[in-house]
C-alpha cells in the first residue's frame, strides 16, 4: 500500500529541485544519520504496533471474539489485514466498558499511516542535496500499478517520491501516540477477557 499523495508548493519546489539534478543518482547525498534514525524510528514504531495489533487479535481469539475461521489462523493473519480483523473484534465489545467508537478511529488512523511505513520499509532513500527532505525510489512493479494503473513498468524507468523531513518528524509525533495507545489497551484487554475470565 503506497500513500496517498499530498501535493504542496514544498513538494513542487523539491520537485524541480530534483529534476535540476538529472537523472544519475550519484547527484543525490546518502542520508545523514538523523534520517536514518528518524526513518527508522517510523518503522520501528510501526513494528511495535503490529506486534500489539497481533497481540489484541490473540486475546481476541482466546476470548472467542473472533469468527471461528479467523481466530483458528490468527497467527497467521496478513499485515494488511490486521486492523480490519482487530476492528471486527472491537465492534463486538460491550459498549458500556468500552468506546467502540474512539477505538475503531484510532485503529483507522493507524492503518491509514501505514502506508507511510510501507514507503520507508521499502523503498530506497537519499537525501535531495541542500534540502531537508528525501527522495524515495522503486523500481517495483506492484507499486507502480497501485501508482499508475499501468501493468507495465519501462525498464529505464525508477518511481519517486518526495519526503519533507520535517513532514516526517511530525509524522513520528504523531504516530507514537496512537502506539502508547495500543499497548496500553493491549494490557487493559488482556486484563479483562483473558485473565478476569
Amino acid at each position: 500500500m503506497i500513500p496517498t499523495e499530498h501535493r504542496t508548493p514544498r513538494v513542487e519546489y523539491l520537485e524541480k529541485v530534483l529534476a535540476g539534478l538529472g537523472d544519475n543518482p550519484s547527484s543525490l547525498a546518502g542520508l545523514k544519520s538523523d534520517d536514518l534514525r528518524l526513518i527508522g524510528s517510523f518503522i520501528q514504531i510501526y513494528n511495535y504496533i503490529e506486534l500489539n495489533l497481533r497481540r489484541s487479535i490473540e486475546i481476541f481469539a482466546r476470548s472467542n471474539l473472533l469468527d471461528d475461521a479467523v481466530a483458528r489462523k490468527h497467527h497467521r493473519i496478513s499485515s494488511r489485514l490486521l486492523v480490519q480483523t482487530l476492528k471486527a473484534a472491537v465492534i463486538k465489545l460491550d459498549p458500556s466498558i468500552e468506546d467502540i467508537d474512539k477505538n475503531l478511529k484510532k485503529l483507522d488512523e493507524i492503518e491509514y499511516r501505514r502506508s507511510v511505513r510501507n514507503l520507508l520499509a521499502h523503498w530506497a532513500a537519499k537525501r535531495i542535496p541542500g534540502e531537508d527532505a528525501i527522495v524515495l525510489m522503486s523500481k517495483d512493479g506492484r507499486d507502480e500499478k497501485q501508482i499508475s494503473g499501468e501493468d507495465q513498468f519501462r525498464d529505464d524507468y525508477v518511481r519517486t517520491a518526495i519526503f519533507d523531513l520535517a513532514d516526517l518528524r511530525g509524522l513520528v509525533q504523531h504516530i507514537v501516540d496512537y502506539e502508547v495507545w495500543l499497548a496500553t489497551k493491549t494490557v487493559e484487554w488482556h486484563k479483562r477477557y483473558v485473565e478476569l475470565k
